[in-house]
């Protein structure tokens, strides 16, 4: 069972596979921080970006480039995948 904790911000792909994607603060050191995604079902679930998320908050997808784009507060940078 995939674990969500703290969901800061959801964005939806219905152009290119009809995907919903979210990031996950995480918490208390036991769920990690992470951006997943899942059909527009609620089926699906899939973690897409694991690693060094400590700060993730709000996303945004570049439909066209296949990009995701997000706040990495804990750096101060806006970082991308």
């Amino acid at each position: 069972m995939k674990q969500i904790n703290d969901v800061t911000e959801i964005s939806c792909n219905i152009i290119i596979g009809s995907k919903l994607f979210w990031s996950d603060r995480g918490g208390s050191g036991v769920i990690p921080a992470k951006i997943s995604s899942c059909d527009m079902d609620g089926s699906a679930i899939s973690n897409i970006l694991t690693n060094n998320m400590a700060g993730v908050q709000h996303i945004a997808l570049d439909i066209l480039e296949r990009k995701i784009y997000w706040a990495d507060t804990s750096a101060g940078a806006v970082r991308s995948s």
